[in-house]
């Protein structure tokens, strides 16, 4: 059963996601910046027979999907996937195999690593520096260059999101460039 987050819940989703939130980055990150409900975000659990099995977090087009152990009911989140319509899925590589073959080629799969870099260093042609609000736009354009984000954002939506989390301090943008022109971020 998939059931709405309420203030109450907290302790619960806390508890469930334990040291474990590099498996479900961004899910935690939203959840612990704009809460259970919001304007853009609202959070779903899952159960089994009173056990909780799933948390199923609704970010703007996206859903994130953590289960601990991997033992969600995947035809239950596939119907939830249905109702919600998502431009986009994250979750852990084995959930998204699994839904991979119960969506039947609905949706296309794309597997990433997250990283933390620990020490890097740069020639003295690139500069690095924290971008300032003149630098979302470009931010913007180099995300909208992948073909699979622009194929599911507009350039206008990345932007506002970047300003947004920005504006609310919840977003540190670092850019490095090379002639004045933005390289990565």
């Amino acid at each position: 059963m998939i059931k709405i987050c309420n203030k109450d819940d907290s302790n619960t989703i806390d508890n469930y996601i334990d040291s474990s939130y590099e498996k479900c980055l961004y899910l935690y990150l939203n959840y612990k910046k704009y809460g259970l409900v919001s304007n853009d975000i609202c959070m779903y659990m899952q159960y089994n027979n009173e056990i909780l099995i799933a948390l199923i977090l609704k970010y703007h087009d996206c859903i994130h999907i953590y289960s601990k152990f991997k033992d969600c009911n995947y035809n239950e989140i596939c119907d939830f996937i249905s109702k919600v319509n998502p431009k986009v899925i994250c979750a852990e590589s084995e959930i998204i195999k699994k839904l991979e073959i119960l969506l039947k080629n609905n949706y296309n799969s794309e597997y990433g690593w997250i990283r933390q870099l620990k020490n890097y260093s740069l020639n003295n042609d690139y500069q690095v520096k924290q971008a300032s609000y003149k630098d979302f736009m470009d931010i913007a354009k180099l995300l909208y260059s992948d073909k699979d984000i622009s194929s599911t954002y507009s350039i206008d939506e990345l932007y506002k999101q970047i300003a947004d989390r920005n504006i609310q301090k919840y977003g540190r943008n670092y850019i490095i460039k090379n002639s004045n022109k933005l390289k990565a971020f």
